[in-house]
């Protein structure tokens, strides 16, 4: 059995109908990191989970964190 590979991908929206691509990265920590200081109170985040299994086949994307940054 191969091993999965997994990427996360994030995209922000706010109440005022706004809404930006976060970006992608294999380390969930390090994504929720650069989305915290690169976006302000009130935006909400959505992370979701895709995995791969080396190339073969891409599974469908799992929401794995929603939340709103705060002041």
């Amino acid at each position: 059995m191969k091993n999965k590979k997994v990427v996360y991908t994030a995209y922000v929206y706010n109440e005022q109908g706004a809404s930006d691509n976060a970006g992608r990265d294999t380390n969930l920590n390090a994504l929720k990191a650069r989305i915290r200081a690169t976006y302000g109170a009130g935006w909400t985040v959505v992370i979701s989970k895709i995995e791969n299994d080396n190339g073969i086949m891409d599974f469908e994307p799992v929401e794995v964190a929603r939340f709103t940054l705060r002041k």
